[in-house]
């Protein structure tokens, strides 16, 4: 009869592992932009759970709320464009995964800082990334070069790129420039607006991130935002107006990075980013883009969701292609890529330059439709001098309330 006993009671773990009680019934609750990603695995590792799929969260408050309700996910993928990851992780609504072997070894393939991202400091660990993206603007040595600069003396903070903005108009004034513009790599590339709007544009990003690694809430309604605002207006008519636009054979200081993205070949080294912060009191900051994995604290399918997640990570081929900003050990097939692709071909001088602890994952302040058709009016207007830099504050600062 105990030996009868004993059965039944490892028949009822093992059921428990699986899948909870009654579960014939209650699905597994997934939020998230990429359903392909659990329902191929669930479907092949444990049939009997049917999936319920939502979509992720679009701020951090709904994040909070989603995993906080009667429906609440037991499986959540975010983004950190659109919710403070930094913030999610600190929240205690998440399952603590550090038990999970296959978790633990996903993450020992991953660089430090991103292992150090999800993990506490008594050892607990909150979310698995799944994809790292970084937005870095680089100076180009080659273009210095040709310029008689030198790119060690490139700015390392936005106020230094004030200063430098007003020397090299100076050397255009002179005719010392050449076919060499400052910035001609962007969308903004024929308009007379070009300077004033990317320095707008870099301003109120390193503005924002310096807020939020603070933790502070965002915040645009301040005078030394105003007066930085100014700043760049002022120096980006005047080089506007002192210099041509640019020809096809023109010759750039920067490239596209913050808006485009150039890859990782020897052309976006992390040698020459140029630093997201006001000032070089500031640490050394990129804007960085992340897509994180986390499961609902206390979850039923909390089992299912960590073993989904360490299949996910734990790369165990060693020729399967693998995210190189996020894995430090990348299979020397993905050093050559297709013919004409050069800027999105890794290269070894490119993982030697790479700072992974650099990449900061800002929250973007205008993640909303409405909130960002907002911004790019009233930058669109402040270039244009309809408003003041005050106005332009004040409406940035409205526009964060905007759903």
């Amino acid at each position: 009869m105990k030996r009868i006993i004993a059965q039944l009671l490892l028949c009822c773990l093992l059921l428990a592992v699986a899948a909870p009680a009654g579960a014939e019934t209650a699905p597994l609750r997934y939020a998230a932009i990429a359903q392909e990603l659990l329902d191929d695995w669930l479907e092949e590792r444990y049939p009997d759970i049917s999936l319920e799929v939502g979509s992720g969260p679009n701020s951090t408050q709904e994040a909070i709320q989603m995993l906080e309700s009667a429906d609440a996910p037991d499986l959540m993928m975010v983004q950190s464009r659109s919710v403070d990851i930094y913030a999610l992780l600190q929240s205690g609504l998440l399952e603590d995964l550090s038990g999970h072997e296959e978790i633990q070894l996903g993450l020992a393939q991953m660089y430090q800082p991103f292992r150090d991202l999800v993990t506490s400091a008594d050892g607990a660990v909150y979310g698995v990334p799944y994809a790292m993206q970084n937005r870095t603007m680089h100076a180009l040595p080659q273009t210095w070069e040709a310029a008689g600069l030198n790119v060690e003396d490139a700015p390392e903070s936005f106020e230094a790129l004030l200063a430098f903005v007003q020397r090299w108009t100076a050397l255009v004034a002179e005719g010392a420039a050449g076919d060499v513009r400052l910035y001609a790599s962007g969308e903004y590339l024929m308009d007379e607006r070009r300077y004033t709007l990317w320095l707008t544009d870099l301003l109120v990003r390193c503005w924002a991130i310096r807020q939020q690694a603070a933790g502070e809430a965002v915040s645009f309604d301040d005078p030394a935002f105003v007066a930085l605002a100014d700043r760049a207006r002022d120096a980006g008519r005047a080089l506007a107006a002192a210099e041509e636009k640019p020809g096809a054979a023109s010759l750039s200081l920067y490239d596209a990075g913050l808006n485009a993205g150039v890859g990782y070949g020897d052309d976006a080294l992390d040698d020459y980013a140029f630093p997201m912060r006001l000032n070089a009191d500031e640490p050394f900051r990129v804007h960085g883009s992340c897509w994180l994995f986390v499961v609902r604290k206390g979850s039923d399918y909390a089992q299912v969701c960590m073993d989904f997640l360490g299949n996910l990570i734990h790369r165990t081929d060693p020729v399967e292609q693998r995210n190189v900003k996020l894995y430090t050990d990348i299979p020397e097939q993905q050093f050559t890529g297709p013919e004409g692709e050069a800027g999105y071909v890794l290269t070894p001088a490119w993982v030697k330059s790479y700072r992974p602890e650099r990449l900061f994952f800002l929250c973007d302040p205008f993640h909303t439709t409405a909130a960002y058709s907002s911004w790019e009016q009233l930058t669109l207007r402040f270039a244009d001098g309809e408003i003041t830099a005050q106005e332009l504050a004040s409406g940035l600062e409205q526009a964060l309330t905007e759903e």
